[in-house]
């Protein structure tokens, strides 16, 4: 059951609008390629029951996309890193944040910084979702 829950945590859900979607699907977002700035995504997770999802996560159901960050929406509480900063944000570049939520107009993402422990405002050009946060030896 502990084995359950924390693979559920650390399972990385986006929504997906690319392709001529109306609105999004919620997708798992598998990995990054940082050498082509996309993403790669799997499904759709139809549904809203939380077991339901997970066990199409845990079958490996649905359809691997390489998705440009343009088209994917990141939700609440992703784990991200700042990327393309300037100025005096640019010592955040790399830095891990949590999104806190989304402002449409002006379409950025209210983050906070663990390196500063302060909230900003960053466009979602600059953000990148942080796929693996397992410590390094």
């Amino acid at each position: 059951m502990v084995q359950r829950a924390l693979h559920y945590c650390k399972t990385r859900i986006v929504g997906y609008h690319g392709h001529g979607q109306d609105g999004f699907s919620s997708y798992q977002l598998l990995d990054y390629n940082a050498a082509e700035d996309k993403y790669i995504i799997k499904g759709p997770l139809e549904g809203t029951n939380p077991d339901i999802v997970f066990n199409k996560i845990q079958n490996n159901q649905g359809e691997e996309i390489i998705a440009d960050p343009s088209e994917v929406t990141l939700l609440p509480g992703t784990p991200v890193f700042g990327c393309g900063l300037e100025g005096e944000l640019s010592h955040l570049n790399g830095k891990l944040a949590d999104l806190l939520n989304i402002n449409i107009i002006p379409f950025k993402m209210r983050v906070h910084f663990e390196a500063d422990d302060i909230e900003h405002l960053i466009n979602r050009e600059n953000m990148r979702v942080a796929i693996d946060l397992t410590e390094k030896e």
